[in-house]
């Protein structure tokens, strides 16, 4: 059985870098997924940026679709080990 938390990350979850120019997470954020996976839970993330690109629920369906999967792949590569 698998704890399972999907977070939509919006702008206050992010700050740009100004020396690399990248949007990255601040730190807030990162602790509260190191929280997050200490008390036993996998997290997902999904940032307002690519949200915001998808335009259509069928978009919306498959970045879902895409990161439930990759998740249920990484969970199946730990099994095998």
């Amino acid at each position: 059985k698998y704890k399972l938390v999907i977070e939509f990350d919006g702008p206050f979850h992010y700050f740009l870098d100004i020396e690399t120019g990248e949007i990255v997470e601040n730190g807030r954020t990162k602790a509260k997924r190191r929280w997050l996976e200490r008390l036993g839970w996998s997290v997902i993330n999904v940032s307002y940026i690519e949200w915001g690109a998808a335009k259509s629920r069928s978009a919306k369906k498959d970045i879902l679709k895409s990161k439930l999967l990759q998740w249920a792949r990484e969970r199946k590569e730990l099994l095998r080990e």
